[in-house]
C-alpha cells in the first residue's frame, strides 16, 4: 500500500515543500511546491498550506530515486 511523506523547509523567504510516495521497495517524487512567504503577506502558515497545495494536487518531478521514469496514477 502507497504511503506519501511531505518534506518541508521552511525558509526566511520561502517555503518548499515535496511529497514523496513510497511502496514495497520502491519510493518517487510526486509533486513539488514552493510558496514565497511575502507573497502571502508574511504569513508562514499560509506559506505552507499554499506549498502543500502545490505539492499534492499538482505533480512536479516524476521519478524514482534510481531515475527510472514513473507513470502517474
Amino acid at each position: 500500500m502507497p504511503t506519501t511523506l511531505l518534506g518541508i523547509d521552511i525558509g526566511k523567504h520561502s517555503v518548499k515543500v515535496a511529497a514523496v510516495q513510497t511502496s514495497y521497495r520502491k519510493m518517487s517524487i510526486s509533486g513539488l511546491g514552493v510558496a514565497d512567504i511575502a507573497a502571502v503577506g508574511g504569513d508562514v502558515s499560509l506559506a505552507i498550506r499554499h506549498a502543500v497545495e502545490m505539492a499534492i494536487t499538482k505533480p512536479g518531478l516524476q521519478g524514482s530515486i534510481n531515475n527510472k521514469p514513473t507513470v502517474p496514477d
